[in-house]
This record gives C-alpha cells, sequence and structure tokens, in this order.
C-alpha cells in the first residue's frame, strides 16, 4: 500500500517530537515555530475588543478572512507556512468551522486562550473538514496552545474528510469527545496534548488511506500520540478500525476504559495505563504492547478474540502489568466461546519478557484448551510471573461456564515448562 511510508514517516516524526521536546531543566517548551515545524504566511490577529484593537473579534472570522493556501504533503520536507491566527490570552466562545483551509491557530501564551463552545450550538466547538484540490493539494490544520472546552453533547474537536491534523500543547475538556476523527483520511499527530472530563477523550473510528481521481494513494490514516495524557474521561481512547501509535503517554484515572480497540492496529511503547476500570480492551487486530506500566487497574490487560472473523495477532513485550485489583492479564480466546459452532480462526498472543506480579491473578486464560491453543496460538517466553495473590495462571473448569477462576497447573506448565 503506497500510504505506508507516510505511516512510517509519521512514527519517526513522532519519536522526533519527544526527543525535541524534552527540555532542559528549567526551560520553557519549544512552540512550533522554534521547532520548524511550520511557518506564518501571513499574520491575522483576533481579541475579544476586535478592531482597532486587533484585526478581528472572533477566531471564526479570523479563518474566514484567511487566504486559500496550496500545502502538499510531505510536512518533513520543509516547514509549512501557513495562514497564522494568532491569538491572545482570553476567553472566546464561539464554535469554529474550517473547510478546506489549511490554517494554524495559536495562542501567544499557551493555556492562556479557552475557546468554549457556544452553549446554543450542539455542534463541535472545532469542526475541521478536509477536501482534496484537483493538484492534490491538501488540508493541514494546525492547533497550538488552545485549551478548548467543549459542549456535553459536543465534541471539542472533530475531524473529517481528507486532512492532516497536528494538535501541540492542547486541552479539550467536557465534551462527547475531546478529539474525534471520524472516517478521516491523511494522518493526526498530538503532541503535549491533554484530554480530560469528556466521554470519550480521543475517538479514531474507521479512518482509512484515501484514493483520489486514478486510483492515487495519498496518505494513510495514521494517529501518532505521544506526551499526551489521556485523564478522568468515561473512556480514555476509542479505536475501531485505524492505525495508532501510542507513545510516552499516560492513560488514567478513566472512569471505565483507558483504551479500547476494535480490529485496530495499535502499537502502544514506554505509556502508563494507571487507575482505570479495565487498563486495555483489545477485540482482535494487530496490536502490539512494548515496555508500558500497566498498574492498579481493575483487569489490566483484557484481550478478547472469537475466532470468528481474521485472526487477531496481539504481542506483549517487556511490559510491567502489576497491582491490578483483579486479572493482570485476561485472555478470551475462541475456546472461552463454547457456543460457537463455527470453526474457530485461532489468533495469536505473543507473552515475551513481561512481569505479572502482585495482581489477584497472573494470567487467566476461562476454559483453557492445552489442545486447541498450540505453540503457534500462545507463546510464552521469559515471563516473570509471580506473586498474584490468587494464583499466578488461572482458568476456569471447561465443562462449567459459572466456575470461577482456578489455579491452573496446565496453563503453567504450557507457559513455564513445568507444573
Amino acid at each position: 500500500m503506497q500510504g505506508w511510508p507516510f505511516l512510517r514517516y509519521v512514527t519517526l516524526l513522532g519519536s522526533l517530537v519527544i526527543w525535541m521536546l524534552l527540555p532542559a531543566w528549567g526551560q520553557d517548551i519549544p512552540t512550533l515555530q522554534e521547532l520548524h515545524f511550520v511557518e506564518s504566511l501571513i499574520d491575522l490577529t483576533v481579541c475579544p475588543e476586535g478592531p482597532p484593537t486587533c484585526q478581528f473579534r472572533t477566531i471564526q472570522d479570523a479563518v474566514v478572512a484567511a487566504p486559500s493556501t496550496q500545502w502538499i504533503p510531505p510536512l518533513w520536507q520543509e516547514p509549512a507556512r501557513l495562514p497564522r491566527v494568532l491569538i491572545p490570552s482570553g476567553t472566546y466562545q464561539e464554535n469554529v468551522l474550517i473547510v478546506g483551509k489549511s490554517i494554524w491557530l495559536q495562542a501567544e501564551e499557551p493555556g492562556q486562550v479557552r475557546l468554549i463552545a457556544d452553549p446554543s450550538q450542539s455542534t463541535p466547538t472545532l469542526l475541521a473538514v478536509g477536501v482534496i484540490s484537483k493538484d492534490l493539494a491538501q488540508m493541514l490544520l494546525v492547533v497550538e496552545g488552545l485549551e478548548i472546552q467543549a459542549s456535553f453533547w459536543g465534541d471539542g474537536i472533530q475531524l473529517l474528510g481528507t486532512l492532516y491534523g497536528l494538535l501541540y500543547q492542547t486541552t479539550v475538556s467536557g465534551g462527547r469527545a475531546g478529539v474525534a476523527a471520524l472516517g478521516t483520511s491523511g494522518s493526526l499527530i498530538l503532541t503535549n496534548v491533554t484530554l480530560r472530563y469528556n466521554e470519550i477523550g480521543l475517538q479514531l473510528d474507521r479512518n482509512e488511506p484515501d484514493l483520489a481521481e486514478g486510483g492515487t494513494s495519498l496518505g494513510t490514516a495514521a494517529v501518532v500520540i505521544s506526551q499526551s495524557t489521556i485523564e478522568e474521561n468515561n473512556t480514555g481512547i476509542a479505536l475501531n478500525e485505524t492505525r495508532t501509535e501510542i507513545q510516552s503517554s499516560r492513560v488514567q484515572h478513566n472512569r471505565y476504559y483507558g483504551l479500547v480497540s476494535y480490529e485496530a492496529t495499535m502499537k502502544l511503547t514506554d505509556s502508563t495505563i494507571l487507575e482505570n476500570t479495565v487498563g486495555l480492551f483489545i477485540s482482535g487486530g494487530q496490536v502490539d504492547l512494548v515496555e508500558n506500566l500497566i498498574e492498579e487497574n481493575d483487569i489490566g490487560v483484557f484481550i478478547v478474540d472469537r475466532g470468528t472473523s481474521s485472526p487477531g495477532k496481539f504481542t506483549l513485550l517487556g511490559n510491567s502489568i502489576a497491582h491490578n485489583h483483579e486479572e493482570g492479564i485476561l485472555l478470551l480466546m475462541p475456546s472461552s466461546f463454547p457456543a460457537n459452532n463455527e470453526t474457530p480462526v485461532l489468533p495469536e498472543v505473543h507473552l515475551l519478557e513481561n512481569i505479572v506480579w502482585a495482581n489477584r491473578y497472573g494470567l487467566a486464560i476461562p476454559f483453557f484448551d492445552p489442545e486447541q491453543m498450540g505453540t503457534a496460538t500462545l507463546e510464552c517466553a521469559g515471563n516473570v510471573v509471580r506473586e498474584n495473590f490468587d494464583g499466578d495462571y488461572a482458568t476456569w473448569d471447561i465443562e462449567r461456564f459459572d466456575a470461577i477462576l482456578q489455579p491452573s497447573d496446565a496453563l503453567k506448565t504450557r507457559c513455564e515448562g513445568t507444573s
């Protein structure tokens, strides 16, 4: 697929952003202009007083007045030159609509600009709709330093169509979703972003590569989240059939789920998943969890694969999974659904070099069937599964659905080679 090179770029860019955003002690975090990601083509100034103090009284007026620019990916070849809406400290109560126009919204002082939804409207506080022109120019939305407060029935930032987005040093709260990308193509980068007090912090739904006229792949629905905090939402992150990388971030104190992934391609690295009801709920897809700290959730990692569609592939490598109140790792595999009469398509689960300790149960597989789960289905190597209070390895009796988890020598033998 031609879009995948761009995904590799986004991964590289996310790592590069993390490296560049580690300021020396006492220094401020640099702006995107200082990082040479974006330059101002023309400045449009906004202030609550309006003219003559500044050019425009509302952000929407400045967006409408901004010139249309030709921005053609890739972003990494040179800084993007965009019209910049420069916003001084203050509170702005309005809903902003951007259609097919590349633009940069920048707070003069990060965290001191509040964009609050108009309570009379149910639309997103910031709605961006991307449209591709015939010369393949695309929409690039850059949001830097804003604090966005949504209405309860609307999203904070909603992205539709074909566009690229870069959200930096931005906080979104109070909405149905803090940030929602629904059926988009292009790519989205979130760095130093905080999403809190939303129904869903970040919602990514069915983001697919776009095919323009002539069948040219213009990009892939790649999302990179780095150095960000998703906390105190009902659900932190919800992924549905999308490709996502999450790096060096915190997903914590969410009421129900830290992260939910349905049939997604997702890699989570060097992140903290803390004090959610379910830390990670994963159903199908291809998921890599690498070197994360997963602690003090009710369930640490909950993986479900019914084996009725394309097989999932799940790799847990080098994670610390500890102090979860129930299971550290809970796997529901095809054998866990005895009423399923279809021939299961077995997924792959690779548990490698994880530390799983001080949970109620370490690794639990209800209705574990050692004959069905061969080495190609369940790989265990180099794990430390110890000191879990009610059992390091546990399963249910395959004949009794109402049974409670019990320590399982068969599962221990399967994973460690000894009983």
